[in-house]
């Protein structure tokens, strides 16, 4: 096994304000909670042979991401987000919880939470849809792609169409995510100054 190096780094925008959205999961300790989440979900997958990175951090203050980061905007509704704000994202269908897009200025990826609002072990929730668009992000919506569509070819689990705080990390998850991780696809940023937390 090669050498491994670096920390791979999610970004996260919260564009949720909870005085305007009346969430009563959301705050700092939840996002504390879903940083921690997927801080622990991609350290496992750093661990693996096809990870050219050592470990794995999360961050809720702006920044600018390395060219091997991601970026994930957690917003209240889909009509807060980017995609279909001012994008010409395609549409976004009622019931989705997030969204990836390759948009001209760097890839969109964004979370909705009025979606799972209430929803038990809220956090986990949350963590599991950022990964899941993480996932879109580095394998299917990048012009090169490693799969072709992550719901039918991504291994299950997270993969999946629809997740839960009960949905886990499958083997092939792993590898699949493991070895894009140092892969070059450039994040939208422009809204990441303009977070609301």
């Amino acid at each position: 096994m090669a050498d491994k190096s670096g920390v791979f780094k999610i970004w996260l925008v919260g564009m949720a304000n909870p005085t305007s959205f009346n969430y009563n999961c959301y705050g700092e300790g939840t996002m504390y909670a879903i940083g921690m989440k997927l801080k622990t979900m991609f350290n496992q997958i750093c661990q693996h042979d096809a990870s050219k990175f050592a470990s794995a951090d999360y961050s809720w203050d702006p920044g600018t991401p390395a060219d091997t980061d991601v970026v994930v905007y957690v917003c209240g509704t889909k009509e807060r987000g980017s995609i279909i704000k001012s994008k010409s994202g395609k549409p976004i269908h009622d019931s989705a919880s997030g969204g990836t897009y390759p948009y001209t200025g760097g890839m969109i990826s964004e979370v909705y939470l009025r979606e799972i609002d209430g929803a038990a072990n809220f956090s986990t929730v949350a963590a599991n849809i950022i990964f899941h668009e993480i996932m879109h992000n580095k394998l299917d919506a990048p012009t090169e792609k490693t799969v072709f569509d992550i719901h039918s070819l991504g291994g299950g689990g997270l993969a999946s169409p629809v997740v839960s705080a009960g949905t886990a990390l499958t083997d092939k998850n792993i590898a699949l995510m493991a070895g894009a991780l140092s892969k070059k696809v450039k994040q939208y940023t422009a809204e990441m100054q303009k977070a609301l937390l």
